[in-house]
């Protein structure tokens, strides 16, 4: 069901002060992303629906152990695909920030640091909100802090 989620943010050029791939390019990117997202989202929404509405379709008597198994398939595959469904939101929440960042002048900037994301990473992951040593530190479980890994502001 889920489909790859493709974005290419190759055309690196200067965009200001911060090195990152060029505004209108970025912009571009996370557009796209977003209607994928968006479309991914109906598709689920759709799918969730259809899938569980209405009855497993067994019988009562000697098929109960049978039901029993289906319904449990059914909450198991319920659960699935709403933990993809809340993926999928918290992707599309994530771009549209990136998008307003980009607006605001703020985006490729690292939100604990404050020092440049690199493009690398931009590329990589385009709505990124943290520079790869502020995520690595918040990932080995650290609390993230201005010079959290030895920037000055």
């Amino acid at each position: 069901m889920m489909q790859e989620r493709t974005h290419n943010v190759n055309n690196v050029g200067s965009a200001g002060p911060v090195g990152a791939p060029k505004v209108s390019h970025v912009k571009e990117v996370l557009l796209a992303l977003k209607e994928q997202l968006q479309t991914e989202l109906q598709n689920q929404n759709g799918y969730v629906d259809d899938k569980h509405m209405g009855t497993n379709g067994h019988g009562e008597g000697a098929r109960h152990e049978a039901n029993y198994v289906q319904e449990q398939r059914d909450r198991h595959d319920a659960f699935l695909d709403r933990a993809l469904e809340q993926n999928t939101r918290l992707h599309l929440e994530q771009v549209s920030e990136a998008l307003s960042r980009l607006e605001d002048g703020k985006y490729g900037i690292c939100g604990n640091c404050l020092q440049p994301i690199s493009p690398e990473r931009l590329v990589v992951r385009p709505y990124s909100t943290l520079c790869v040593s502020c995520q690595g530190i918040l990932d080995s479980g650290k609390s993230l802090g201005p010079n959290a890994h030895g920037r000055k502001r």
